[in-house]
């Protein structure tokens, strides 16, 4: 839970998190192709990566969770966190489950896509996505991120990991309670 400044109660304060949920979609570039079927794991699923207390400041504030360690860093503002935990950031893994289909061809390229919707409850929203290096495929392009929307390219994989970390606004006010930022993350075949 957000609160204003003003009510210093902290049995009152509860926690932000950013949730995620994961939608994937394979899809062709060209209709002569065959279509190329993948599977998403995320880790953990529905709540991740969580900021933890915060009591709003004067001006809107922006914590940013690291994908790698989820340490946070307020990086604007004067809200507070309070919370001591360490976020744990989502783990994406995506798989490719076509049996006979090279999905890890070299000239296999595929469009990955991690996109923030519009928040939920308590005045917080997305100011930056981020992720670790993809283990198992080789980056060809990106990430790059404008407009709650992070993007990059990868080349052909069999298995493919990496960990999501965002920067979180909270409001100067607005609602209390949980904030949620939904993610869907895409994966398309382009190549």
């Amino acid at each position: 839970m957000i609160l204003p400044a003003r009510r210093a109660a902290a049995h009152d304060i509860a926690r932000t998190c950013a949730c995620l949920v994961v939608l994937v979609l394979a899809s062709l570039a060209v209709p002569a192709r065959a279509q190329v079927a993948l599977t998403t794991d995320v880790t953990p699923a529905a709540d991740a990566p969580a900021l933890g207390r915060v009591v709003r400041g004067t001006s809107a504030s922006v914590f940013a969770i690291n994908a790698a360690t989820g340490a946070v860093t307020r990086t604007s503002g004067n809200a507070v966190r309070i919370a001591t935990a360490t976020p744990v950031t989502p783990t994406v893994t995506i798989r490719c489950t076509n049996a006979g289909t090279n999905c890890n061809s070299g000239s296999r390229r595929y469009t990955v896509t991690v996109q923030a919707a519009t928040s939920t409850g308590a005045g917080v929203g997305v100011t930056n996505l981020t992720i670790t290096t993809p283990t198992g495929a080789t980056v060809l392009s990106g990430p790059t991120y404008a407009s709650g929307t992070l993007t990059f390219v990868v080349g052909g994989f069999s298995t493919m990991t990496f960990r999501i970390g965002v920067s979180l606004q909270v409001a100067a006010s607005g609602p209390t309670g949980v904030g949620a930022v939904p993610l869907t993350v895409n994966v398309v075949r382009t190549g």
